[in-house]
């Protein structure tokens, strides 16, 4: 167990750092698009951001998913090299399908979709940017079933780093407002296609052939209208949102979303690891066992996470927005709460794309984004922006909950619910602490960050952890405590 602990928790760590400095320096362009940009930019840049979203569904086939899950069953690296060339080859072909056709229709879908939105310059920059991207899609899957974590890492920070500047260039100094977003898009994703080729090419062989696709395309196809709905799931509160309040508004709604999603960067960097992990060690005689532990271990950090987002999102705002964004730190609670039950769902589906059973992952995301647009319509008319951050919460437990009771029972594992009860209930109490507010931003953090703490303190004394574990953990402390004497230039006994 602490072999595979270490194992995932290295690749999830180097995942991670790639991520959070994606995220980080995401984040500070928080205040440089606070200051550059009007609100009605902000709402553009969140409507056709999730536009950028349904065109990396529908452009790959999610054939990515496919690859990185039959590339297990595939015993000589003969046979991996010819799967990784046709499979590139069917999603560049068909990418570049999609794209003409919105080179034809794009007019018309924006319309439909975004009625104050053209799609001249807007959406054409995402068509093209979004179909530059296929040309990373492959080598990032290699990376990642070939557990070469850095390499991934150094080419996603780089990229998004190079998007940063231009983002600069041309918000900051050419001040283009939301167009330069989407042009810095297009040219970042312009300049990586080159490399990403170069690294397909060289880890794969074009040969003739249908081997492996036909199972490939079965797997990948029902991951279509799955990621399509997760995308309604998602963005729908948005697009709803354009016919009953301002763009104003939705900008606000798109800067709380972004405050409370913070908790994707964490997911982000686990899922990256976690899902070749999880089909390898699977495999192994103990593996369920294993995975079911590691799953425990999960929750924990998941809700403390979550926690810190709850608490510290209020201040954060104020911290880095200008006045006009503060009513935004309403909805991120119910955001936060959401992207926890979407780190749930990440940690089960696991199973059920083991096990090859995606129409099951299908019918779970289409059965929520259906519960989403419905409160949607129901309650945005009359409560706004609150009333879609709302609608996320439910619409994503109703998703977490559906694919849960699916992988219980077609993969089931012994997971250790009084733990990850203690470890949701505890996270739901010091979450109240949200509401804090003492008029004074410092005394509020330090409130919050006592009430954080409390947190560890608090699984700690709730007698859920076992003694090993204990041990473990006071072996971890020694070992930093060490660590920290030796870099100060004190001993430590």
């Amino acid at each position: 167990m602490l072999q595979k602990l270490t194992s995932l928790s290295k690749q999830s760590a180097i995942y991670g750092l790639g991520t959070f400095l994606n995220q980080g320096i995401g984040f500070l362009l928080i205040p440089v698009y606070a200051r550059f940009l009007s609100t009605e930019d902000y709402g553009i840049n969140g409507s056709v951001s999730a536009f950028i979203g349904i065109l990396g569904i529908v452009l790959t086939l999610s054939l990515e998913s496919a690859v990185t899950r039959i590339y297990y069953d595939l015993k000589s690296e003969k046979e991996r090299r010819a799967y990784f060339g046709r499979a590139w080859l069917v999603m560049l072909s068909f990418g570049l399908a999609v794209a003409l056709l919105m080179e034809v229709a794009g007019d018309g879908i924006f319309a439909l979709l975004f009625p104050d939105i053209p799609f001249d310059p807007y959406g054409r920059l995402a068509t093209w940017g979004s179909y530059l991207a296929v040309f990373g899609v492959l080598p990032s899957v290699i990376w990642r079933v070939r557990e070469q974590a850095r390499t991934f890492v150094t080419f996603s920070v780089s990229q998004f780093l190079f998007r940063v500047l231009l983002n600069i260039v041309f918000v900051v100094y050419l001040q283009q407002g939301a167009t330069g977003i989407f042009r810095s898009f297009f040219l970042a994703n312009l300049l990586y296609a080159v490399p990403y080729a170069w690294v397909t090419l060289k880890n794969s062989s074009l040969s003739r052939g249908a081997q492996h696709l036909r199972e490939s395309i079965a797997f990948a196809l029902p991951l279509v209208p799955h990621r399509l709905s997760n995308w309604i799931l998602n963005v729908s509160d948005r697009i709803l949102l354009q016919n009953y309040v301002s763009l104003g508004d939705i900008g606000l709604y798109s800067m709380g979303y972004r405050v409370g999603m913070t908790l994707a960067a964490f997911l982000d960097a686990i899922n990256l690891a976690w899902a070749p992990f999880y089909f390898k060690t699977a495999q192994e005689v103990d593996g369920r066992q294993s995975l079911a532990r590691l799953v425990t271990y999960y929750m924990f950090g998941l809700m403390f996470l979550t926690l810190a987002v709850v608490l510290l999102s209020r201040e954060a705002i104020f911290l880095v927005a200008a006045p006009r964004f503060y009513p935004a730190a309403q909805v991120v609670p119910a955001i936060a709460f959401a992207y926890s039950l979407h780190g749930v769902y990440l940690a089960m589906v696991s199973g059920l794309a083991y096990v090859k059973q995606t129409r099951w992952i299908l019918a779970a995301t289409m059965v929520s984004a259906a519960v989403n647009v419905g409160l949607n319509l129901l309650f945005i008319p009359r409560y706004g922006i609150w009333a879609a951050a709302g609608s996320t919460l439910v619409a994503f437990f109703v998703r977490a909950a559906l694919v849960s009771a699916a992988s219980l029972r077609l993969f089931p594992l012994p997971y250790e619910y009084k733990r990850v009860g203690v470890a949701v209930g505890l996270a739901l109490a010091l979450s109240a602490g949200w509401f804090v507010d003492l008029g004074n931003w410092w005394a509020n953090v330090a409130v919050k960050t006592l009430l954080l703490v409390a947190y560890p303190v608090g699984i700690r004394l709730s007698g859920v952890l076992h003694p090993e574990e204990v041990r473990g953990l006071q072996v971890v402390r020694h070992k930093l405590q060490n660590r920290l004497s030796q870099t100060l230039g004190f001993s430590h006994d």
